[in-house]
């Protein structure tokens, strides 16, 4: 078994769902996007669905590759004096990343692709101009008051990926011009429901995000197979992508053309159109019939919440998981049953008078650990652990990226880095008081051309910052007394000493002494420069743009919690 197999075993555990779950529920509840019915149950209301979204990331290869390890298709070979048995495939090896999702009511997101280049700068980097023609628009109404067309976005860089640039991008770019009534108020969120990848842990797109009332929302890591609704989507996509591509090698192959691809053709394979070279037509939008798929939503189960997917076979169980007794109890007679056949299987002997080793057969079904209370929000422990993906997933129990925490986080990674770096600078400073203070004790006491020992030439040497005095270069007293000889004859002035003020020491006991606090983080900042600008824009509004922001603003106050996402 592989590691990225090992790894989504791993993961994949009902109790590692069920706490996604939980704080899902409890997220959307506090966002005002679900509401709790009067049977105690939480439901999302049919006009926040489209406030709910997922996309991801898939590889498009033109050589009919799925874009993993193994190179293109087996080529066949064969006797041109016989009948052709075998299919012919495209000859190329660059791929392109599509990305693209879709929301809970149905409608597809804008797609972007992100194209290989060989260009060193973001200037010359060049898209053919053809390639626009087959990249469609999309319709959907999404955030706005009316369905309206919708551009697709393209872009390049060295590895025709999805990086944490082409990410931000994508959602500050693509995404957000999709809710332009988005806010960060009770019932005007939008949340992202994405997978575990890179770029998740930005701290400019979450700031911009949690500003604009956007929520990013990922899900447990290596789960995506069963928890991320555009991953199940992709898969009856590619094959449709790939039979659309046969059928066009097929018919450039049967009228003697090329069969090579160039990247720049993928949204005909997407879209639909005419191939240039062998006019062979392709009506389907593969974007219209696969990728909007309510299946995959429900059988995920975040919207509507149903929770389906934790009744999937990929999904491991453990006793005592929290699952439906039902199937515990299964889980248990299957343990006890195994338990009797290797005991009764024991007791036996063969002709011979050998005994059976009934243990040897003997399976355990691991039984689950209670699930702890997470701890209380904001917590220096909490901030202490938020390293990696997996350690945000379990120490946050699940929660979205955006929340205080995670600002939290970056603040004290900061400090922690800025304390460090005084923390150095005062140690240099008294290094450099130290060895200055030898020196010109030596020189005031015995001049600068006396019989130094090895000790105190080392002193001066080091007083004036001489590199390397611990190699074989400096191991006898003649180098380094002719090292100190040069030096006077040179007349150099020793560096000068690194100062530590009382400035410095103050500022350093202050960063020690005080807890991070949000009005620490980027968010607090970004927001203070966002007030700013508006104070100066503010003079340039007319009375009747000045009166529709106050009723504004009582309107949205009135609406609920300003900007709680915590």
């Amino acid at each position: 078994m592989n590691n990225c197999e090992a790894r989504r075993i791993m993961w994949t555990t009902y109790k590692n769902l069920k706490l996604w779950f939980e704080s899902w529920e409890s997220t959307l509840e506090e966002l005002g996007i679900a509401l709790r019915g009067v049977d105690g149950k939480v439901y999302i209301p049919d006009h926040q669905m489209k406030n709910i979204l997922n996309f991801d990331k898939t590889c498009l290869s033109l050589d009919g590759s799925d874009g993993a390890r193994g190179g293109r298709p087996t080529v066949t070979f064969y006797d041109p004096r016989f009948p052709q048995l075998g299919r012919a495939t495209s000859k190329g090896s660059l791929t392109t990343t599509m990305i693209t999702g879709s929301t809970a009511a149905g409608e597809v997101l804008p797609p972007h692709f992100e194209f290989q280049t060989a260009a060193q700068s973001d200037n010359g980097a060049q898209i053919k101009y053809e390639a626009a023609k087959f990249m469609l628009h999309t319709r959907g109404q999404y955030g706005t008051d009316k369905e309206q067309n919708w551009a697709t976005s393209i872009g390049a860089n060295a590895k025709g990926g999805m990086d944490d640039v082409e990410l931000f991008k994508y959602i500050k770019n693509t995404i957000m011009p999709l809710y332009p009534k988005a806010a960060p108020v009770k019932g005007k969120w939008v949340i992202v429901k994405v997978d575990s990848g890179p770029g998740r842990g930005n701290e400019d797109l979450l700031t911009e995000l949690r500003w604009h009332g956007f929520i990013l929302f990922p899900g447990v890591p290596n789960t995506a197979a069963v928890t991320q609704e555009m991953d199940q989507n992709y898969g009856p996509f590619k094959t449709a992508f790939r039979d659309n591509l046969h059928r066009v090698v097929d018919e450039r192959f049967r009228l003697g053309l090329s069969t090579s691809m160039p990247p720049w053709l993928c949204g005909l394979f997407v879209f639909g159109g005419t191939d240039p070279l062998s006019k062979c037509v392709l009506t389907e939008s593969l974007c219209k019939r696969h990728l909007i798929s309510m299946h995959a939503w429900e059988d995920v189960g975040a919207a509507p919440l149903s929770m389906a997917c934790l009744q999937s076979k990929k999904v491991r169980r453990k006793i005592g998981d929290g699952g439906d007794s039902d199937y515990e109890q299964l889980m248990i007679c299957i343990q006890d049953a195994n338990n009797v056949s290797t005991h009764a299987l024991s007791q036996f002997t063969d002709d011979s008078g050998l005994e059976f080793i009934g243990d040897a057969m003997k399976a355990k079904i691991v039984t689950g650990r209670p699930a702890k209370n997470v701890s209380v929000p904001h917590s220096d422990e909490n901030l202490e652990l938020l390293e990696t993906q997996g350690a945000v997933y379990h120490k946050l129990g699940g929660q979205h990226n955006t929340c205080d925490d995670f600002f939290l986080k970056k603040a004290e990674e900061k400090r922690s880095a800025w304390i460090k770096e005084l923390n150095s600078k005062k140690s240099r400073a008294f290094d450099d008081s130290s060895k200055e203070e030898k020196g010109l004790l030596l020189i005031n006491t015995k001049g600068p051309n006396a019989n130094f020992t090895v000790a105190e030439l080392n002193d001066l040497l080091r007083w004036y910052k001489v590199p390397n005095l611990t190699t074989k270069a400096f191991s006898s007293k003649e180098t380094k007394l002719k090292k100190w000889a040069e030096l006077q004859d040179a007349k150099e002035q020793p560096p000068a000493c690194e100062v530590w003020t009382e400035e410095d020491e103050l500022e350093l006991a202050q960063l020690t002494s005080q807890t991070i606090t949000m009005a620490d983080t980027s968010l607090a900042r970004f927001t203070t420069i966002k007030q700013k600008e508006f104070e100066i824009a503010s003079v340039t509004f007319t009375d009747e743009q000045w009166e529709f922001l106050t009723t504004n603003r009582l309107q949205l106050r009135a609406a609920g919690d300003f900007g709680a996402a915590a």
